[in-house]
């Protein structure tokens, strides 16, 4: 009998170990294939979300009419139905996920692939055959001649706000030049005479033009007669004969668009009046000839009061045309 519990005892110890054993096996494979079953789940997760991202390798593309270019989708093995939005593309050599895009005419469009119920879409930018798309900076002149003391305006065009643009000027002595605040014009001034060269850029799209600038030097030039400073002749009058001395003859002028405003400065010594200090006065005359000698303004300098041997300073302003050169001629009488 205690031979047969002792068997019993035994039996019942080999079962419940065997019970523990499989318990534990159970709870390890179960954690093991949780494990695996999540890392397939989120690798699998990972690969739907690789496999979601569509998208085209251009979604603006720039143009010129005969031109072409590829567009492809990526991201999808599902076949794409491609379309534009008009026709002044030509689409050809379709695949699922690929299309040529030739230009046809020139303007804008879209070219879409349809994917399900989504619209994948490139906007494209047309210009006209020969031309580029690139934003370019038109103005209304590039070479301008210019008179000194002058001002002219040029136009140009571009959709830059003004404060993003600017003009260069390394002869800024010879012309100044300024944007107007509208943005619209460009402001010249010619200061002497001289050739520079501006440069007008537009900031934003990397733009620029140049314009050349003659600047014309219209104003007169005088030459004093060869003959002076002298003594002039010995005019002989009712009364008396004067004789006077001219030097330090100068001539300083201003120029406008149409005309030279000259001064006329010098001295003039009176050398004899004579006895008689009712007649104490001497008329000097001046002839401005052309090169053709011709006489283009003529007058009088009046000096009144002198007396021999004393020097007198007189001045005389003139008016003449431009772009000729001029000689002065003078004589006295009495």
């Amino acid at each position: 009998m205690n031979q047969f519990k002792k068997l019993m005892i035994a039996s019942m110890m080999t079962c419940t170990m065997s019970l523990s054993v499989s318990a534990v096996n159970a709870k390890t494979t179960t954690k093991t294939n949780t494990k695996v079953t999540a890392k397939a789940t989120t690798k699998k997760a990972t690969k739907k979300a690789k496999k979601q991202t569509i998208k085209l390798n251009s979604t603006t593309k720039a143009l010129t009419v005969g031109t072409s270019f590829t567009l492809k989708l990526t991201g999808t093995k599902t076949k794409a139905a491609w379309s534009a939005s008009n026709g002044r593309v030509k689409l050809s050599k379709k695949t699922k996920n690929s299309v040529k895009v030739t230009a046809v005419k020139n303007g804008n469009v879209y070219v879409s692939a349809k994917i399900g119920k989504t619209y994948y879409s490139c906007y494209v930018k047309i210009g006209k055959k020969g031309t580029t798309t690139k934003a370019t900076l038109a103005v209304s002149s590039n070479k301008v001649t210019l008179a000194q003391g002058a001002y002219t305006t040029l136009t140009y065009t571009t959709k830059t706000d003004v404060s993003k643009m600017s003009i260069t000027n390394a002869d800024k002595d010879i012309v100044s030049a300024n944007l107007s605040d509208d943005g619209k014009t460009v402001i010249l001034n010619g200061l002497k005479a001289g050739t520079a060269t501006l440069t007008l850029k537009d900031n934003v799209n990397k733009t620029s033009a140049e314009i050349t600038v003659t600047v014309t030097d219209n104003s007169a030039s005088f030459t004093i007669d060869n003959d002076l400073p002298g003594t002039f002749s010995t005019y002989t009058s009712d009364h008396l004969s004067a004789v006077t001395t001219l030097s330090n003859v100068n001539v300083t002028s201003t120029a406008d668009d149409d005309s030279t405003s000259a001064t006329i400065t010098g001295k003039v010594k009176v050398e004899n009046l004579g006895t008689d200090d009712s007649d104490n006065h001497v008329f000097i005359n001046y002839s401005i000839n052309d090169s053709k000698g011709q006489s283009v303004k003529s007058g009088t300098i009046m000096l009144f009061n002198v007396q021999s041997g004393q020097t007198y300073n007189f001045t005389q302003k003139v008016s003449v045309d431009n772009d000729n050169s001029y000689v002065i001629h003078f004589s006295d009488y009495r």
